[in-house]
């Protein structure tokens, strides 16, 4: 099929076309994707969106309402079933119009013969066309970019970058059960341009996945520990009220319960948005299979019973330097799982990264304290603290499909002086 092309790179053909020709004008492309969880940012939070005044209501659509195709990686035609199109245009021009009578003049108007409202049958689709991060230069450019804890867009960054936490107020990722066995924790996705994401904890499967069709903010997941219950519940969306997750009971000395216990959930995301990537993800061009979109690194949350036995002590500081935090470290109280071996009841582990207390900065264990090295007063005994590392934290993309630890722990010690 011979075609002309818009802005110079879209096809000017209905997307029933782009769904099905194998070429157009000849050229080969690649049809990256065909699915309805990746609506670009434009129509569900963007200038087109109902959020920001335009037209384009998710609410009002089903799968069976849209067609959306990503050709060579970054152009996406979007289809919507013209009865579709022709509801959200009539809510849009009710709620624009400045009166009832303009209302129906705009509207009269639009669904006039030979209008767009009555160029299609209803069954048939109309095609919308969008660029990935068509609009991330003008949100920049606004100062509306708003995206907390995110690192600023500089010229040479082709896409932000997506950032995800397991946090509350706080940046809680731990804590001690309430009396009937649970916490809650609040999941916070921190990105301005995401438009989709899934939750995954382990063990994984459909089964243990939370799906989010759209932007969500923020939501809460209930972990419990208690007797023999070690289960995620899921709180909100269509999953509310289901198991979504099974913690894993772990031992502070990696062999048994003697230096304390606690039960560590593993959970991880995929984040959709128009081209975006985060760091562990090689680029844009990751979006052509849909189940290597955007994953963030596995997070860990820790969750104790409430029986649990908490020591505390007394440590010099500093986040670089065993022989600062041994000479004149910044004095530190330090709150953990009693143990055994180490100074002030603690638990310190010897070059293993699964030994060791988990050091926080409050008796209810929500808070983590510092990685870097803690000195005993007193004594020449200085223990290492850091998050899945003997030596510093192991975070972001160098952690691989490994676990990013939230909590620095005692991984070992050492005698000076130095």
């Amino acid at each position: 099929m011979a075609t002309t092309k818009l802005k110079g790179v879209f096809h000017n053909a209905p997307i029933n076309v782009i769904e099905n020709a194998e070429t157009i004008n000849g050229e080969q492309f690649f049809r990256a994707r065909k699915e309805t969880n990746v609506i670009p940012f434009r129509f569900t939070r963007g200038k087109s969106s109902v959020e920001r005044g335009g037209f384009f209501d998710e609410s009002k659509v089903s799968d069976s309402d849209l067609k959306i195709i990503k050709l060579d990686e970054k152009y996406n035609y979007v289809g919507i079933k013209f009865s579709k199109f022709k509801e959200m245009m009539l809510n849009y021009i009710n709620s624009t119009a400045s009166s009832t009578a303009a209302a129906l003049q705009m509207s009269g108007s639009f669904f006039k013969d030979g209008r767009l409202g009555n160029l299609l049958n209803d069954d048939a689709f109309i095609t919308f066309i969008e660029e990935d991060n068509s609009q991330i230069s003008t949100y920049r450019e606004s100062g509306t970019d708003s995206r907390s804890g995110a690192p600023t867009i500089q010229s040479n960054d082709a896409f932000p970058r997506l950032i995800f936490q397991s946090a509350g107020s706080d940046g809680q990722s731990s804590g001690i059960v309430n009396s009937d066995g649970y916490i809650d924790i609040t999941f916070k996705n921190t990105s301005s341009f995401a438009t989709n994401a899934s939750y995954s904890f382990d063990p994984g499967g459909a089964s243990h996945t939370i799906s989010q069709r759209g932007y969500t903010s923020s939501f809460k997941h209930r972990f419990f520990n208690t007797g023999s219950i070690r289960n995620g519940i899921a709180l909100s969306g269509s999953e509310s009220g289901s198991i979504r997750g099974k913690g894993t009971v772990k031992y502070v000395n990696d062999s048994n319960s003697v230096d304390g216990r606690y039960v560590s959930y593993l959970v991880k995301a995929k984040i959709y948005g128009d081209g975006e990537y985060d760091p562990g993800s090689k680029d844009s061009s990751d979006f052509r299979i849909p189940n290597s979109a955007v994953f963030v690194p596995i997070k860990e949350i820790i969750v104790y019973q409430n029986t649990v036995k908490i020591s505390s002590g007394s440590f010099k500081y500093n986040s670089s330097s065993k022989a600062v935090a041994s000479s004149s470290g910044i004095t530190t109280i330090l709150y953990y799982q009693s143990g055994s071996n180490g100074p002030s009841g603690s638990f310190t582990g010897s070059g293993n990264i699964n030994q060791g207390s988990h050091i926080f900065l409050n008796d209810t264990l929500t808070t983590p304290a510092s990685s870097g090295y803690y000195a005993e007063p007193g004594t020449h005994n200085v223990l290492h603290a850091f998050k899945g590392g003997l030596t510093n934290d192991v975070t972001g993309s160098g952690v691989g499909g490994t676990i990013e630890y939230q909590i620095p722990r005692f991984v070992s010690r050492s005698i000076g002086p130095f």
